[in-house]
Parts: C-alpha cells; structure tokens; sequence
C-alpha cells in the first residue's frame, strides 16, 4: 500500500509528529511505501532521516510560502481552471499516487483555514484520506464559514482523529456541531520500567517536562508560585527538561529570583525513563494542551501528576489517587493544587503506583498499530 502523510507541524520536531512516524517506521517494516511531505527545515530531525534511510521519500515544501514564480503560475492557471482542476501547492503528493493521505495537522485548522490551497486540495482528492488534529486554540470563535469548513472536512475524511476527549468536544462547541464524528488515539509511549521514587527524606524533586514555550505550557506559573513563600522555606529543587522559544525569558525569571539555586536547566535527553526515576512529582501546568504525551509517560513511570483541566488531563488525573488536578488552569488554582499535593506527599508513591496500573489498563500501548490499520 502506499501512503502519503502531509504534515504541517511549524517546528522541525514535536509531539505532534510522534504518532505519525511510529506508524510510518511500521508500515515501511512490514513493505508499504510512504511519502512524507514535510517543510524544508535545514536539518531534518534524525527520526525523519531515519525514515528516509529505511525507504519513505521526502518532499520538501518551502517554508512558509512557495516562490514568487510559483505562486504567480498558479494564480495564473487557475483563473482559467475551474472545478476539480485548479493547482494546489500538494499536487506533488498526487504523483506518488498514494492509496490514503494522512494529514497530521499541527494546529488542527489548517484545512478549514485555508479556502484557497489546502481546501482545494481536500475537495479535488479522489482517494481517501484521514485527519489527525493535535491542537485547537483555546476560547477561539471561529466565523460560521470556517465551521461550514471544519463540517466539510469532516464528511469528506475516512477518519477525523482527536488526541482527547476534551479536544474532540472542544471541536464540536466551536464548530457549532454537537454530534461531530471523530476518535481518540493515543499517542506512542517509550518503554518504561517502574521504579520506586526517592524516599521523601530530604530534598524533594520536581519536574517539568516540555517545550519551553510559556503561552502553552504555562511554566512561568511554577516559578511564580516558588518564588513565593511557604515554598521558599521548603526543600526542594525543580529540573526543567526541553527547550523552546522562551528559554531565555524562562532563565531570566530564575536568575533574579530567590530560587536560582534550585532550578536547573537540562535541555533535551532521550533517557526519560531516568529523568522519572530521580523525580517525586511532575508538574504539568498547561495553559493549552490536547495531550499531554508527558502525562502517560508520568504515569506510565509510576509518578503523580499535578496538572491543570487541559486535554486528556481530567480523564486520567484522579484527584487524590493518581495526582492533583488543578480547578483551573489560572496561577492561584495551579498553586492550590501544588499545596494541596504537598500536604500528601507521604502518599505519591502509591498515586504513582495506581497511576501506572490505570495506563496499563485502559490506555491503547499500539496506537502506532492502531493507526496503520486505520489507514489499510
């Protein structure tokens, strides 16, 4: 079989690409063929170059818009095409003459925004094709000719694909569309073993796992919340791993605050299972999230969870069993949450315990394979 996969993630890696991938490294083991088309970013991520060495073909597209020349020769043509046959900047893919597109998109509206390519593109396909929204922002009204869209897009997709159950219904309030058809996938987990956390004798240790971009992940709240008393008299020290565009700002509060000592910056590392075993406790102050991957990969490490009411977040945090779950996702409630985690601290071993025996019961370990079979 041969598959096609359109990705529009803005960055040259990120979580959004995780579930993607994994299907596309087993569909190429077990002898399908896949063309991925991707931005041209200088340095492709080493698992799309993984990709390619095990046989899936690239096609590059320009970042963020297409030359001058090509852009002047499709406005061009197209005004002498009508119907099915107007250019889009895709109809590359239409070459490799894929027997399913999967289009993982990012933002989760790129298709329904974009009226005169990506739609155009959509309406013209004659095979099939699934969506894979991994995002949506948060409070945003779109105009009833997007929702018209969003409904489109939907009737037309084999499958429309939702990283949540919150995602999915936050679709169908701002859609207007309140029995929108769509599934949850899971996104893929590393294996990790369980190991028992740190006695809670000394120093406790926190972490937070993420790009650090602070619109979304909200870590300035952490800091803002540490930097104030009771935490300043408590003993502790938080690790951030990732980086992100707000690095440097991060670093900034640290570095004139009274905590500069007790924060430290690790950047990426590929061994998650030790960034778990050295933590107590993983906070997850999201100001907008679908997922988050690093939540299953808590639990599934055997660590409670503070977290806010974002993504799949209220379906797996139970509130004193496997970690705290913030009212909101403001700074006064997620330092509420953090206090009231604090006084229960002789219990997160066994939080972690339970939170890991719920993913390994209810969660899909698969999805990579759950998502192939989708697209055969």
């Amino acid at each position: 079989m041969r598959i096609a996969i359109i990705t529009t993630c803005g960055f040259p890696w990120g979580g959004c690409e995780k579930l993607w991938t994994s299907a596309a490294e087993l569909a190429l083991s077990e002898g399908h063929e896949i063309l991925i088309s991707i931005f041209d970013w200088p340095q492709q991520h080493p698992v799309i170059r993984s990709l390619e060495a095990s046989g899936a073909k690239l096609l590059l597209r320009r970042r963020f818009f297409p030359r001058l020349s090509v852009r002047i020769r499709k406005k061009i043509f197209n005004y002498f095409l009508s119907g099915d046959r107007k250019i889009t900047y895709h109809d590359a893919v239409l070459d490799f003459r894929p027997d399913h597109i999967l289009f993982s998109l990012a933002g989760g509206d790129e298709i329904a925004s974009d009226l005169t390519d990506l739609m155009v593109f959509v309406r013209q396909l004659k095979v099939p094709f699934t969506v894979m929204h991994h995002s949506m922002t948060i409070g945003h009204v779109y105009p009833k000719t997007t929702r018209d869209l969003f409904g489109e897009v939907f009737e037309r997709a084999r499958h429309s694909l939702f990283t949540s159950r919150y995602q999915l219904e936050l679709y169908r309030e701002q859609t207007g569309d309140p029995i929108l058809l769509g599934q949850v996938i899971a996104q893929p987990l590393p294996a990790i073993n369980y190991n028992p956390p740190p006695e809670i004798t000394g120093t406790i240790h926190f972490a937070l796992i993420g790009s650090l971009i602070t619109r979304w992940k909200g870590q300035d709240m952490v800091l803002s919340i540490l930097s104030r008393s009771p935490w300043i008299e408590r003993d502790w020290q938080l690790d951030f791993y990732g980086a992100g565009e707000d690095e440097y700002d991060l670093r900034s509060q640290v570095s004139s605050s009274v905590i500069r000592d007790r924060v430290i910056f690790h950047g990426h590392t590929q061994d998650i299972g030790v960034i778990y075993t050295r933590h107590h406790l993983v906070l997850i102050p999201s100001r907008q999230d679908t997922g988050p991957i690093v939540l299953f990969e808590a639990m599934l490490a055997g660590r409670p969870v503070v977290g806010t009411p974002m993504g799949a977040m209220p379906e797996f945090i139970e509130d004193g069993r496997t970690g705290i779950l913030s009212s909101g996702i403001d700074e006064a409630s997620f330092a509420e949450a953090m206090e009231r985690a604090w006084e229960f601290r002789s219990e997160w071993a066994s939080w972690g315990i339970t939170a890991r025996e719920r993913i390994l019961k209810s969660y899909d370990l698969q999805p990579d394979r759950t998502l192939l079979d989708l697209l055969c």
